[in-house]
């Protein structure tokens, strides 16, 4: 009768492969949250704009909840003074760039790794996109 040992062996190291492959195949762990950065766009005459500084979400994003964030602003004194360069720094005018004086203000970009994930004005668009994607991303 032959000698199984040489198929038990062949089973092994298939066994072997596979599990290896496994192991390899498995995800990657997490890697460092990518930064978040909150960039505020409105001004000191603007109603809304105050509104917006003075509600509880506002206090929020300073306050420490959201762990990871960078909050930005862009607050001149007037309105017709939002796009100009004095009140830009010269990293965020990239960001500027994209921004239409048709734009509405309050106004609000998420920004991660330089990349814009989502723009929206007023407060509809704070309550429906930024501030869900904003706990999305930075909520353990």
């Amino acid at each position: 009768m032959p000698s199984r040992a040489p198929q038990r062996a062949a089973l092994l190291a298939l066994a072997g492969a596979v599990l290896f492959g496994f192991v390899t195949m498995a995800p990657r762990p997490p890697t460092p949250r990518q930064q978040v950065t909150l960039l505020y766009v409105g001004a000191d005459d603007c109603a809304p704009c105050r509104t917006w500084r003075s509600s509880k979400d506002a206090a929020s994003i300073g306050s420490g909840a959201f762990t990871g964030l960078t909050y930005r602003e862009v607050r001149p004194a007037h309105l017709a003074e939002i796009l100009s360069d004095d009140n830009w720094s010269e990293d965020l005018r990239p960001y500027r760039d994209r921004l239409k004086r048709s734009d509405g203000v309050p106004l609000w970009l998420v920004i991660a790794d330089r990349q814009v994930l989502a723009q929206g004005f007023g407060d509809t668009a704070w309550r429906t996109q930024i501030m869900p994607l904003l706990r999305a991303l930075l909520t353990p």
